[in-house]
């Protein structure tokens, strides 16, 4: 993960995480925002795997 197209995909992937994550929260309502924060940090490592994993994959 060296280039700058690794590191915007695990930002790309941890942002819409978020989001869905978020959409998700306000439709169903009364979830605590703690929910969202640890969602997102459990997102970081799996995006980072994810994306080393399509480099392996790619190469």
């Amino acid at each position: 993960m060296k280039n700058i197209p690794d590191i915007f995909l695990v930002c790309l992937c941890v942002f819409m995480v978020a989001l869905v994550t978020e959409f998700i929260m306000a439709s169903v309502g009364g979830i605590s925002p703690w929910l969202l924060v640890a969602i997102v940090v459990v997102s970081i490592p799996v995006s980072i795997l994810l994306v080393r994993w399509r480099n392996h994959r790619g190469d």
